[in-house]
C-alpha cells in the first residue's frame, strides 16, 4: 500500500502564551518509591551475542507514517494514503499486517497511538470535522470496532496533539487545549473499565507549566513537566509521578541531576533523559537509570539518546547518529549493538515494551521499512 514518507527527524514546537493564571499543583519532593519489589535481572546471565538476535522486516509495501510502536506483544503504527489515517498492527508469527482502523474523516490525521490487552488509544486530528487545531481522544477496543471518545480539545496556538500512555486497566495523556479562560496544559486519566468517564489529574496554565509523555507503571503515573522561563531563555523541567491509588495525593517530585524528561517505568527501574544545561527538553541526552531497589542510579553509557522505553531485561531508545540499533541490557548492564550502518539504511522509532522491539529503517530519500525482534530473557 502506498503512503507518505517518514520523516527521520520529528520535530515538535511548543507555542508560548499569556493564559489567565490558576493555583499551581502543590508538589511534594521526595525521591521515588517502588510500587512492588520484582527481583533484579541476576548479573549472572550471560551476555547476549548480538548475533543471535535475528532482525525482521516487514514487506516494504507496509510503509509507516510515523514510528512503529511496540505494545503487548505487537507492532502498531499509522500510515494512509495521503497520510497518517489509518492503524495497523502486526502480531510476530501471524501471516501478514492487519488494518485496526481507518479514520472515516478524508483529512484525518492520527498523531499518537497506544495499545494494551485492553484494546487501543490513539489521538487524531481533522481540520475539517474538528476545527483548526482540534483533536480527538479515541478509545478502540478491537479491530472492526467502533471508536469510543475519551476527550476532545482544540490547542492551534500550541500545535501539538497528546502525548499518550495505556496498559490494562488505564489510558493516560497530557494534552494542550485553549478553552476562553486561555490555554491550559492538563493531565487525564481514565479506567478502560468505566469509559467515558475522565479525571483531570492536574491543570495549570500554559505560562507555568506543560505536561508530556505519561507512562504507567502499576499504580503510579509518571510524567514529565516543564516550567516556562518567562524570558524565554532556560526553561525548568523535571520528572514527577502520582500515585493513583491516592488520587486526593499530590504530586512526588523525581530528583535526579537536574533536566529530566521522558520518563520510562517499571516496578524495578526508572529510566529517563537528561539534556545539558540550556538545552530544551525536546533535545538529545544522556540517559540515566535507576534501580529503585537499591537507590542505584547509573548512566548509560551512550553519547545522545532520546525516547527511552523499557521491557523485561532492556531498554531501548534511539542514538543520534541513527546508525546503530542499540539495547541496553539491564542483567548484565552493557550496551547492545544489534544492527550498524555506515551510510544506510538509518534506524528511528525505538521502541520496546517486553521482549519486543520495534524500529524502522530508511535508506535516504527511500520509504521507511518496520522492523522488529524478540529479545532474549
Amino acid at each position: 500500500m502506498a503512503t507518505t514518507a517518514l520523516l527521520a527527524a520529528l520535530l515538535i514546537v511548543i507555542a508560548g502564551c499569556a493564559p489567565n493564571p490558576v493555583p499551581p499543583t502543590t508538589l511534594v519532593i521526595a525521591s521515588a518509591t517502588p510500587v512492588a519489589q520484582t527481583p533484579a535481572p541476576s548479573s549472572s546471565l550471560a551476555t547476549v551475542d548480538a548475533a543471535s538476535v535475528e532482525l525482521h522486516y516487514l514487506d516494504a509495501r507496509y510503509v509507516p507514517a510515523d514510528a512503529p510502536v511496540s505494545a503487548d506483544g505487537q507492532l502498531l503504527w499509522t500510515a494512509g494514503e495521503n497520510g497518517p489515517s489509518e492503524i495497523w498492527r502486526y502480531v510476530p508469527g501471524a501471516a501478514e499486517p492487519e488494518r485496526l482502523f481507518a479514520s472515516p474523516r478524508q483529512d484525518g490525521a492520527i498523531t499518537a497511538v497506544a495499545g494494551s490487552r485492553a484494546g487501543y488509544a490513539f489521538a487524531e486530528e481533522s481540520p475539517r470535522a474538528f476545527g483548526e487545531g482540534g483533536w480527538r481522544l479515541w478509545f478502540l477496543a478491537a479491530p472492526g470496532r467502533e471508536p469510543v471518545e475519551i476527550d476532545r480539545g482544540s490547542a492551534p496556538g500550541a500545535g501539538v496533539a497528546p502525548t499518550l500512555a495505556m496498559d490494562g486497566e488505564h489510558v493516560a495523556w497530557a494534552a494542550f487545549d485553549e478553552p476562553p479562560a486561555g490555554p491550559v496544559s492538563r493531565l487525564r486519566l481514565a479506567a478502560i473499565a468505566s469509559l467515558p468517564a475522565v479525571s483531570t489529574l492536574i491543570e495549570a496554565p500554559i505560562a507555568e507549566r506543560k505536561l508530556w509523555y505519561p507512562a504507567l507503571s502499576g499504580q503510579e503515573l509518571w510524567y514529565a513537566t516543564i516550567e516556562p522561563d518567562p524570558a524565554g531563555v532556560r526553561d525548568e523541567f523535571h520528572i514527577e509521578h502520582l500515585d493513583l491509588a491516592e488520587p486526593q495525593a499530590p504530586a512526588t517530585v523525581f530528583r535526579g541531576p537536574g533536566h529530566d524528561f521522558n520518563p520510562a517505568v517499571n516496578a524495578r527501574f526508572v529510566v529517563w533523559k537528561t539534556t545539558d544545561p540550556g538545552d530544551a527538553a525536546l533535545n538529545w541526552g544522556a540517559l540515566r537509570l535507576l534501580d529503585r531497589g537499591t537507590d542505584a542510579v547509573r548512566t548509560i553509557p551512550v553519547a545522545r539518546a532520546n525516547r527511552p522505553s523499557i521491557g523485561d531485561r532492556f531498554i531501548a531508545f534511539d542514538e543520534v547518529t541513527h546508525a546503530r540499533l542499540e539495547v541496553y541490557d539491564l542483567a548484565t548492564r552493557r550496551v547492545v549493538e544489534l544492527g550498524r550502518s555506515e551510510s544506510a539504511p538509518a534506524y528511528g522509532g525505538i521502541s520496546l515494551s517486553g521482549s519486543l522491539l520495534a524500529f524502522f529503517t530508511q535508506d535516504g530519500g527511500g520509504q521507511p521499512r518496520i522492523g522488529w525482534a524478540v529479545l532474549p530473557g
